[in-house]
């Protein structure tokens, strides 16, 4: 890093027997470093989700005035557990405007070796993309993960430079929800006349609450909804007839009003959030 060298200058005169003083402007010049690194991380991605691909962007640069011998980056992935893994074939330097595929020499921590000298006032970018875990803690918030970067003096056996601190990035967790459906039956064979009950279970593994839930069902042609409720963290909900529909061809929507709703409460660190629905109905001939 250079380093700030300043100077100033005084004067002392004399005019009809009086004698004055007056000091100059400060005279300002960067002092460079012989070997000197500098390195920013970036990612294309301002948030995550589980299971997904985040983008990174190292630049190096190097701010010194001779050359600097086989650099390296090791990114510890999210922490010394990590919590992405790194996707096999995406890692690239952009060395002079040309882009070359780089294979890594680990890939926990992930450590990649750049094949170019970098000049003194040259830049070389490195980007990769790394997966967050599909199964990571869902108590976690934000992912933060640095990267060690190195390089060497007058050749590549010389004495070990670093960048300091280590480049590193936070990414928030993204707010989203994110559904899925199960549909099961209570009973393996039903006759005319026996009740039967549709379970629709809906689980939501976002963080965030999933509001005015509009269920589709096509019911069999010879199931005659009787009733509807839904279940959300032990509170039933009745739903009258006026609050859904059925088609001629027993086509459900449910809910089709605005005064009762379903929603899926968020996940927690216990698990998913649920909720169910029940469709009860008799067969008929």
């Amino acid at each position: 890093m250079a380093t700030t060298m300043q100077n100033t200058a005084n004067i002392t005169y004399e005019f009809a027997g009086i004698t004055d003083t007056a000091t100059s402007n400060i005279a300002t010049t960067n002092l460079l470093e012989e070997y000197s690194l500098k390195a920013t991380k970036q990612s294309q991605n301002t948030t995550w989700r589980p299971a997904e691909n985040l983008t990174y962007l190292l630049r190096i640069n190097n701010e010194g005035t001779k050359p600097i011998f086989a650099i390296s980056i090791q990114d510890d992935l999210g922490g010394t557990t990590p919590l992405m893994t790194f996707i096999e074939g995406s890692a690239k330097i952009v060395y002079d405007g040309v882009i070359t595929a780089v294979t890594p020499t680990s890939t926990s921590p992930l450590t990649i070796n750049l094949p170019n000298t970098l000049e003194a006032g040259e830049a070389v970018l490195v980007t990769y993309i790394a997966k967050v875990k599909s199964d990571i803690d869902g108590g976690i918030t934000e992912i933060t993960n640095s990267v060690t970067v190195a390089g060497h003096e007058v050749s590549a056996a010389g004495t070990v430079i670093t960048v300091t601190p280590n480049p590193s990035l936070t990414l928030p967790k993204a707010n989203y929800a994110s559904l899925k459906i199960e549909k099961t039956v209570d009973k393996d064979s039903a006759a005319v006349g026996d009740t039967l009950n549709y379970i629709i279970k809906l689980e939501n593994s976002g963080n965030t609450q999933a509001q005015n839930v509009v269920v589709r069902d096509v019911l069999p042609e010879k199931f005659n909804t009787v009733a509807i409720q839904s279940e959300v963290d032990g509170t039933v909900t009745i739903f009258d007839a006026t609050d859904y529909s059925i088609d001629t061809d027993n086509k459900l929507i449910l809910p089709t009003s605005t005064t009762k709703t379903i929603t899926v409460p968020p996940a927690t660190a216990a698990g998913n959030g649920v909720a169910t629905v029940t469709i009860t109905g008799t067969i008929t001939a």
